[in-house]
């Protein structure tokens, strides 16, 4: 393991341990709160070798049995971030950084976009180029090299907890995106309700994840690197929802237990039998579900989206000054 590191936002050494948790392989994970500024982070972090290994055998991008269930999922994400920048700017040229298969791009290339992409993982940069013709290289900001005020959009979702040094790369990005460009960034959301409740076990810790972003300590890494917050919200909690039981870990928790009196295989063939019963179509099914969803959560999704104590952060930036990086 690597020496404890100082605070990415503002360079002190000084931290608070917050919790130790266990990953793959028992690797222990400390989580630490600097005392400065307040960013939550990883110290020591795992060795960029530790890491390049558990990418390729672990992260979901990285296996070509990447499932319809995560595809569809992150299609209708795609769509959802892609109407929101057409409320912005109707054509341009956008960036996506950590695009995975590129279904962001292909959706604004199918509107006229000029369509860059940046994915470190081989195999999904590979589907972009090969099934989806997109122009998407494959590395890190970093090691990435594109012209001065070129792109209109820049957008990171559920990436920036991901790097080594997101103060370096949000200069970067400073530099790259035009003076009137908007960068979009979408990551996991330490001080949500979620967080609270769960605290040490909240699934927003990950083996992959260096960073863990309040909305506080977003704007603060943000203003460092010359970016200005003109929105920020918190994604919908859905507290009462089969998302919001395996978010608390109930879900797993009763599952682990039924397991225990082998009950789970019975229970989830009795489901499968029930569903195949139903003589109402899937998409109408999940239609009705969706809605009885939005009902039954409304009055909590409006008291946390009031707070900001939705699970994940979601943030609009303009690009107020340009910074040395």
């Amino acid at each position: 393991m690597p020496e404890k590191v100082s605070c990415n936002l503002c360079g002190l050494n000084n931290y608070q341990l917050l919790h130790i948790r266990y990953f793959d392989d028992k690797i222990p994970i400390t989580i630490v709160k600097c005392d400065n500024c307040g960013l939550i982070y990883t110290s020591p972090k795992l060795t960029k070798q530790e890491m390049e290994k558990l990418y390729k055998e672990n992260y979901y991008y990285f296996r070509s049995n990447y499932t319809s269930t995560y595809e569809n999922r992150d299609i209708t994400k795609a769509q959802e971030i892609f109407n929101r920048i057409q409320k912005f700017k109707k054509k341009g040229s956008i960036l996506d950084i950590g695009c995975g298969k590129g279904w962001l791009l292909r959706i604004a290339q199918e509107n006229n976009w000029k369509t860059y992409g940046l994915e470190v993982s081989r195999y999904a940069s590979n589907y972009a180029r090969k099934k989806l013709g997109l122009n998407v290289l494959t590395g890190t900001i970093a090691e990435a090299n594109f012209p001065s005020q070129y792109f209109d959009i820049i957008t990171m979702l559920d990436v920036i907890e991901h790097l080594e040094n997101p103060l370096n790369d949000l200069m970067k990005l400073n530099k790259i995106l035009k003076k009137d460009g908007l960068l979009i960034i979408e990551t996991p959301h330490i001080g949500s309700i979620y967080y609270k409740i769960t605290r040490k076990y909240w699934v927003g810790f990950n083996i992959f994840h260096n960073y863990y972003f309040s909305l506080t300590t977003m704007k603060k890494i943000l203003e460092k690197t010359g970016f200005k917050v003109i929105k920020a919200v918190t994604r919908p909690v859905n507290f009462f929802s089969t998302e919001g039981l395996w978010r608390l870990g109930i879900q797993d928790f009763i599952l682990q237990t039924l397991d225990k009196f082998g009950k789970a295989k019975k229970i989830k063939e009795s489901v499968k039998a029930v569903k195949s019963k139903v003589e109402i179509s899937r998409s109408k099914f999940l239609l009705v579900v969706n809605r009885l969803n939005v009902l039954l959560n409304f009055p909590t999704n409006c008291l946390f989206a009031k707070f900001n104590m939705g699970d994940q952060l979601l943030i609009y930036a303009k690009r107020e000054e340009a910074v040395e990086e």
